[in-house]
């Protein structure tokens, strides 16, 4: 396991404006081993930190991404690029290769195969050595992985949805054979705005997401749908293909996943429940609630936990767990602040509660 240091880690932000971006900018201000060495924006270049977000009282000016490249190993540590999808890919060597530390917002590092980056993101990946080495960051799975890391490492931050999902399913996996049906996974979720980003974008403006509620990417095609059979199949040292239908909520913030599994007649709901406690025993940012319970997304407004509950249909033979966290914390900013704090040997919790 790497110790912490005496001194502060010195980390630099690129695309430091996006939604994601500022919820990190928030998370790293009160951090008590960490100082922000730069913030990087395109648009925003030459301009004050305070001058664009005044709550944090910072005369940081933004930089470009290629004046971000002059930094060395004696001045970072450690990048996190809040950017879309395919950016990334292109530019995180150059830091790695300096000593530099990656962790990645986007979806650039997450999958295994470039037939899944060309079928779901539309671009074949360019660096498949770098890919292998990349750390997926769900630190309830990869908990003692993330804290081996040598440095410079790469972590690939997982994707909202996912991590509601697979934090929801992976106690199923190591439970007793011949209960559930794995052929039978079907996933609903529902998720703020603010997941899609801050692109321009008709169809997520006031005026058509508010009073509306709708499904889109269904039957497969959304892109989190790889990620959770990845994981999944992991776990349960099986292929693992569940049926994913995200929507979209007229909310800012907030993610909640409704799971269903078919189980066998020998399921006791009372056994499961406790073997799923035990399952995140020593997990601090996970929430069980009670039989009988439901969280709902307003719990999780700006923190790190997940908060589930469940319950067994037997009508029907089916298990439902409800899973909600805070897109951008948890599904985003919190836990790559969860991965770092693990991967430099720090407390688990430092800085986000």
């Amino acid at each position: 396991m790497n110790t912490s240091s005496q001194r502060n880690i010195k980390v630099g932000i690129i695309g430091a404006t996006g939604y994601t971006g500022q919820e990190l900018l928030g998370i790293l201000f009160r951090h008590s081993k960490v100082d922000i060495v730069f913030v990087s924006s395109e648009s925003n270049e030459g301009q004050s930190l305070s001058q664009n977000f005044p709550q944090f009282k910072s005369e940081l000016k933004f930089i470009n991404l290629s004046q971000s490249k002059s930094f060395n190993a004696n001045d970072l540590d450690l990048v996190f690029f809040t950017t879309p999808n395919n950016i990334a890919v292109n530019n995180a060597k150059d830091f790695l290769d300096k000593g530099i530390s990656v962790i990645d917002f986007s979806a650039d590092f997450r999958l295994k195969t470039n037939e899944e980056y060309a079928k779901y993101y539309g671009f074949e990946h360019k660096d498949l050595d770098l890919l292998k080495s990349a750390c997926y960051g769900l630190v309830e799975q990869k908990r003692k992985e993330i804290q081996k890391l040598k440095k410079p490492f790469l972590i690939a931050n997982p994707g909202c949805y996912t991590t509601a999902s697979n934090l929801a399913l992976l106690p199923i996996c190591s439970y007793k054979k011949d209960v559930f049906d794995f052929n039978s996974i079907i996933i609903n979720g529902a998720s703020g705005v603010s997941g899609a980003g801050k692109k321009l974008d008709q169809s997520l403006s006031f005026n058509e997401a508010n009073e509306n509620f709708k499904a889109y990417n269904i039957a497969g095609k959304h892109r989190h749908t790889p990620e959770i059979n990845m994981v999944l199949s992991e776990a349960a040292k099986r292929e693992i293909k569940v049926s994913f239908t995200p929507h979209l909520i007229p909310m800012f913030r907030g993610l909640l996943v409704t799971c269903y599994i078919n189980t066998k007649e020998n399921f006791d709901l009372k056994n499961f429940f406790k073997h799923y406690k035990d399952y995140y025993e020593n997990d601090f940012f996970i929430n069980i609630f009670e039989l009988g319970l439901l969280p709902e997304t307003k719990l999780t407004n700006k923190n790190n936990s997940c908060f589930i509950g469940m319950d067994h249909d037997k009508d029907c033979n089916r298990l439902i767990i409800c899973s909600t966290i805070d897109n951008l914390v948890k599904g985003a900013a919190g836990q790559a602040v969860q991965s770092m704090n693990l991967a430099y040997g720090f407390h688990e919790t430092l800085g986000l509660v």
